[in-house]
């Protein structure tokens, strides 16, 4: 007896891949990424991005390497897939703009026009040529995210609903922490889990972790409710020894992470780090405009909070200081590098400021940092995910039951998880 089988994370296209040249052929989508095109609205690119990952289509992250910040990163003819009758432009896309190869777009197309009902003033644009460039990511998993309760949550939750990524659940963000247990917004009682125990709290389950990319805006380090403890933070740095995980603090959560403990703390930095309410003067450096987490284009403004910046001459190998002033002892807004210094490490992102809304571009640029992070994490990327293969057969035995055996293996980089096992058999 045969049977058919689907697993639903297994579902990927293996024809895309990741850091290198690529020809897309004409009719291919481009998700401008760029403030000319988009205006503040171009958040909801990340949320087009995430949906369209969802459902297990690869899209293309297009970032130029070496270049300058708003530099173009693709030219290529194209037209608005809303503009009737249609007139083709050759543009230049900045700001990391995403592709949809052709052969993907009639899968990608209801989710667009589902998106493009619900954002009517959001663009998508149709090449009328083929383009070669060179493909930074191939982005095709939407990681599993959260985002720490204490008390400055919302901060987090407005940018990930103005983007429009929904919770695993499929709600919008809530506010505070514990609102429904099925939740993604963590008290810090329910990320420490037992003391002096690691791996008990709920960003684990069955021993890895739940999510790929967690988040804290402006936790304190102590011992009040809404506080970071030296059990937080421990089992944020178990989190991060898988080495698919992202973790980004902003603002004070920066502090609170780095110095509240230094035994587990000290992510990025073997001596620690001074910050405080210094906003940084002069103009901004982007040290690496190629960086995942530094696309987007046009100025940045500085941004008050308890930690608006810090300084530090201790960071461990490896760490990219992305963002800093231009003074003679630089003030540092935003950092990278891998927990102690190790690639087999999760990433670990440090932004100054306090909050990035989306008043004008120049501060919506903040919130462009937090969203990059989402999507520059490993486990993001094509390269590292599962590959389930499975083989079965099936029998009758004499009391007439029917009698399946499955063999099944993960030939891929990552883990797989929470997958859907559909078996449909013949009547």
């Amino acid at each position: 007896m045969m049977f058919a089988c689907l697993v639903s994370f297994a579902t990927l296209g293996s024809t895309a891949h990741a850091q290198a040249n690529e020809t897309f052929p004409a009719g291919s989508y481009v998700i401008p990424m760029d403030q000319a095109t988009q205006g503040t609205n171009l958040v909801k690119g990340y949320g087009l991005v995430y949906k369209l990952t969802q459902a297990g289509i690869p899209v293309r992250w297009i970032i130029k390497q070496g270049k300058a910040n708003s530099d173009v990163d693709v030219t290529v003819k194209t037209y608005d897939n809303k503009a009737l009758p249609a007139t083709a432009t050759s543009k230049g896309y900045k700001g990391g703009p995403f592709i949809i190869d052709q052969g993907d777009v009639a899968d990608a197309l209801p989710i667009i026009t589902a998106w493009q009902t619900s954002f009517t003033s959001y663009k998508v644009h149709i090449t009328t040529e083929s383009v070669t460039t060179f493909v930074a990511r191939t982005l095709a998993s939407a990681p599993a995210i959260s985002t720490f309760g204490d008390g400055n949550e919302d901060i987090a939750a407005a940018y990930l609903n103005d983007a429009g990524i929904k919770m695993s659940n499929g709600a919008s963000w809530p506010s505070t922490c514990g609102a429904s247990a099925s939740d993604d917004v963590l008290c810090p009682s329910e990320v420490a889990g037992t003391t002096n125990s690691d791996q008990d709290g709920k960003l684990f389950e069955d021993g890895v972790p739940r999510y790929c990319y967690i988040s804290a805006m402006h936790a304190a380090f102590g011992t009040g409710s809404s506080n970071v403890t030296t059990a937080v933070i421990r089992e944020v740095r178990k989190f991060l020894s898988f080495d698919y995980t992202t973790f980004l603090a902003e603002c004070e959560a920066v502090t609170a992470f780095e110095e509240g403990d230094t035994t587990y703390g000290r992510f990025l930095t073997t001596g620690g780090l001074t910050a405080g309410n210094t906003v940084p003067s002069g103009n901004p450096v982007y040290t690496n405009a190629s960086d995942f987490l530094t696309q987007f284009e046009g100025g940045w403004t500085f941004r008050t909070g308890s930690a608006a910046s810090w300084r530090t001459s201790t960071y461990r190998d490896g760490v990219k200081l992305l963002l800093r002033d231009d003074q003679q002892n630089p003030r540092h807004v935003l950092a990278s590098g891998y927990l102690d210094g190790n690639s087999a490490n999760g990433l670990v992102v440090y932004l100054a400021g306090h909050q990035y809304p989306a008043t004008t571009t120049t501060v919506l640029n903040g919130a462009r940092v937090f969203l990059n992070a989402i999507f520059g994490s490993r486990c993001t990327d094509i390269s590292v995910l599962p590959v389930i293969n499975l083989a079965g057969t099936t029998t009758i035995n004499a009391q007439g039951q029917i009698v399946v055996d499955l063999n099944w293996s993960n030939t891929g980089n990552g883990f797989g998880r929470r997958g859907v096992l559909v078996l449909t058999m013949p009547a």
